[in-house]
């Protein structure tokens, strides 16, 4: 994340807001990216020995405005990544926001609970 792209994104933003409410139609992909900067993306990371069908049960729903990685171990190459364990045998979903994460859950019903709660 970089502050300075952060800043020139929100001034974007900023510039492009009368014309979003005035023609939606035209400025749809602007009007999105203003909902995500108001509302932010959700950050999943799926860590375990199950994340591929873990992954791929979560893919079955709609879910906007997430970003999602998956791994069967921690993973320094990718933030989102970076730090993340699951105990052997045991596949964890952290949701996080900027980084910031929710303690880890195996329960993918509490997942869905707490992005719902995210939502719109």
């Amino acid at each position: 994340d970089q502050n300075l792209w952060r800043q020139q994104s929100v001034k974007m933003l900023l510039g492009f807001q009368d014309a979003i409410v005035r023609y939606p139609g035209s400025f749809c992909i602007w009007a999105s990216l203003l909902l995500n900067f108001v509302k932010q993306y959700n950050e999943l990371a799926i860590i375990g020995s199950e994340f591929e069908q873990q992954r791929d049960v979560i893919l079955t729903k709609y879910l906007p405005n997430l970003v999602m990685q998956a791994s069967h171990s921690n993973n320094t190459a990718f933030p989102l990544l970076k730090d993340k364990e699951a105990a052997a045998g045991r596949t964890v979903f952290y949701l996080c926001r900027y980084y910031a994460c929710h303690s880890p859950t195996d329960d993918l019903q509490k997942l869905y609970f707490l992005l719902s709660a995210n939502s719109v």
